[in-house]
């Protein structure tokens, strides 16, 4: 054993405990010693060995990327309290509050702080200290009760205005446009098949997942995909839809 690599001897520890077919696994950071390469690897064998064998697992990390990739449902867990149960699809597109959104996904949900108000027809998205609006799309409005506060249904049209709300957006729902939010590139991450594009604009900093390279400076406008935002309440940070 002492001629092993500290992964070779994880894996065999992880070998040993799994040939067994108990009810349960139950795993506390199995992972947490290892360096990324070790951590890819037997992160694969876990996956692989749990499908097999067909066992269910209790498999606790404090790596989101970890559990998104080896879960079937997550648990998020915060000082103790649950903060949401769902498959990773769900925590991901629809986090229940607002440390949900920010602590699952690297980078976090964008988030901005703003008001809904009537806008025709319809609701858009209006923030403090720009006069740009963003279109709420029909189908993630939240309903009259929840801009009400679920007070009356006799409440009018005109006390769904002036909602205080926190719009939430994840990177990958964000593109380069000919118009939209005007913005300067204050950061580019580039990590290979894609990168992050860290944008400044009048509604607050906004992070664009993008396959093109910006300069530092550069000057472009942004569109949000608004079929993909989502609403908080910013009293109870829990989600509006």
């Amino acid at each position: 054993p002492r001629q092993l690599s500290g992964g070779d001897q994880q894996r065999v520890s992880l070998a040993r405990a799994m040939i067994r077919t108990p009810d349960i696994y139950l795993m506390d950071e199995p992972l947490g010693t290892l360096d990324a390469e070790h951590r890819l690897e037997l992160r694969a064998f876990i996956r692989r060995q749990q499908l097999s064998l067909s066992i269910t697992a209790i498999y606790v990390t404090h790596d989101q990327e970890e559990a998104m990739s080896l879960a079937d449902r997550i648990v998020v867990m915060d000082n103790g309290k649950i903060r949401q149960i769902g498959s990773p699809s769900e925590i991901y597109n629809h986090p229940a509050d607002l440390f949900v959104a920010n602590f699952v996904g690297s980078p976090g949900m964008n988030l901005l702080n703003g008001q809904i108000v009537q806008h025709g027809d319809g609701l858009i998205f209006t923030h403090p200290d720009s006069d740009i609006h963003i279109p709420i799309h029909a189908n993630i409005a939240p309903r009259r009760s929840v801009l009400t506060q679920r007070h009356e249904d006799t409440k009018t049209q005109s006390s769904m205005a002036s909602k205080q709300v926190v719009l939430g957006m994840r990177p990958e729902f964000i593109r380069p446009a000919n118009r939209g939010i005007p913005g300067k590139v204050i950061l580019s991450e580039y990590q290979g098949s894609h990168g992050y594009v860290h944008v400044d604009t009048p509604i607050g900093e906004l992070i664009m997942r993008s396959t093109d390279r910006f300069a530092i400076g550069e000057k472009i406008h942004l569109h949000l995909n608004e079929t993909h935002i989502r609403l908080f309440d910013p009293d109870t940070e829990t989600a509006l839809v």
